[in-house]
């Protein structure tokens, strides 16, 4: 669970925290983390657009307070396998700011 920001609404936290739990499911694992290279690239870039439409309406300063412990939470922790991450933080915030 992650720490709740006071400027955070609670349908936030939850959204962050159910979908860190969902991510875990074989079906997240097959649409967001393949196992091609190239194929992870894309599903990462697009999870990260689908992450920044949910955080959309947070401040600035919430943006700050969160963004860092996403790509941790959500992307490396699901990549421990044979493929492992395929995209880099830089590139997973950019997608993120992209679905907002």
């Amino acid at each position: 669970m992650i720490p709740k920001l006071k400027s955070m609404s609670q349908e936030q936290t939850k959204f962050i925290d159910d979908l860190a739990v969902a991510l875990k499911s074989p079906g997240a694992r097959g649409l967001y983390f393949p196992l091609g290279r190239e194929q992870r690239r894309r599903a990462n870039l697009r999870l990260g657009r689908d992450v920044g439409y949910g955080l959309r309406g947070l401040s600035e300063k919430e943006l700050r307070d969160i963004l860092p412990t996403l790509y941790s939470r959500l992307l490396v922790v699901n990549s421990i396998d044979s493929t492992g991450v395929a995209l880099d933080n830089k590139d997973f915030l950019a997608a993120i700011r992209q679905g907002m």
